[in-house]
């Protein structure tokens, strides 16, 4: 199975829904706190935090949900654990959400603190579209974590090539990569549209070589 080691959907945040639904607070993806694509011996591992984006402000909800798919049973979720601040939460804060998936009742007083959820999987399941949401207060938003197979029939793996070349000797880091904003959808009218995603791409070199990129190549192909 291909476990994509970086994901783009990393942050969910609700500040910036419409009025009437908008909650001061994000929900995000801790890629180095997290596992994704475990090694031998090793289990997937998922870390959630979600903040309040002004701490003046006190959410008038207590409840969190994470929705993954049923076929995922909440017994496979391992080491199952949700923090405010810090501060371990008492397991029966911890539910399982009716339509697969987890959910936390924060204490009434941890409203406005930093919150964080997470858990590891026995068996690595595909990375795809999960759905982060405040339960009677939010629409869910998309924020990436485990699915199961059939729920990511409509994902397209792309393998993109960048050859680069150095204009002086010396030796090329370790690339990282981010997403910058969410995908954007363009009509192109007739059934057609245009997806566009932009990334940065931070290629450290030493010893004054400069790297520059050539012609991207797209694969299609891969599995």
């Amino acid at each position: 199975m291909n476990i994509q080691p970086h994901a783009c959907a990393l942050l969910a945040d609700f500040s910036r829904l419409p009025k009437g639904e908008a909650l001061p607070c994000i929900a995000w993806l801790d890629l180095a706190e997290s596992r994704l694509a475990p090694g031998a011996l090793q289990r997937q591992k998922f870390v959630y935090h979600i903040a309040p984006t002004d701490r003046r402000e006190a959410l008038d909800t207590a409840r969190f949900a994470l929705r993954t798919c049923a076929g995922i049973p909440f017994d496979a979720y391992k080491n199952l654990r949700a923090r405010a601040d810090g501060r371990p939460l008492k397991q029966d804060a911890i539910r399982p959400l009716e339509e697969g998936g987890i959910l936390v009742d924060w204490p009434l007083g941890a409203v406005s603190a930093a919150l964080s959820l997470e858990f590891s999987l026995e068996e690595a399941r595909p990375i795809g579209r999960a759905e982060a949401f405040f339960p009677g207060r939010t629409p869910a938003l998309a924020l990436s974590g485990p699915v199961c197979p059939e729920r990511a029939a409509g994902q397209y793996p792309l393998e993109i090539t960048l050859p680069f070349e150095k204009n002086a000797p010396g030796r090329v880091g370790q690339p990282a990569i981010w997403c910058l904003g969410a995908p954007e959808v363009q009509d192109g009218g007739d059934g057609r549209f245009m997806i566009r995603q932009r990334l940065l791409l931070d290629l450290p070199a030493a010893h004054g070589a400069q790297p520059s990129m050539g012609t991207p190549q797209i694969n299609q192909s891969i599995t």
